[in-house]
């Protein structure tokens, strides 16, 4: 056997994410037309901005071949993917263009003496 047949055949093979087969998705799922009706009826005390409801919608959507497919959703808070996209993306920005430079110190745990409080018994 060839080196280049083993290492062609220890390849990864690429699997596709199956949304509609994890516990949010199905809990989202079952759950959703509940949740609308119950807002809408006044049973629940909230009021569900329609971005949200937008975004919950499209969740549902995502990852769905019968639906088509986008390589990133750009949803605002409730993709796992794009959220962790976001992220990466807030961390880079924080640390190269808001947070200051400054020389770091190692931290080191101390234990400070502090001289006994007097208790609310004694005098």
């Amino acid at each position: 056997m060839s080196s280049s047949a083993a290492v062609l055949r220890r390849a990864p093979v690429y699997k596709r994410h199956c949304p509609e087969t994890t516990a949010l998705y199905e809990v989202v799922r079952d759950n959703l037309d509940t949740l609308y009706a119950a807002i809408e009826d006044g049973a629940l005390g909230v009021r569900l901005p329609k971005r949200a409801r937008k975004e919950v919608d499209a969740y549902l959507e995502r990852g769905l071949l019968c639906r088509g497919f986008a390589f990133s959703c750009k949803g605002h808070g409730f993709c796992p993917s794009c959220k962790g996209l976001r992220m990466c993306a807030t961390a880079a920005h924080l640390i190269d263009d808001v947070l200051p430079e400054v020389a770091l110190r190692p931290l080191r745990k101390s234990a400070s003496r502090r001289a006994p409080t007097a208790s609310c018994g004694s005098r």
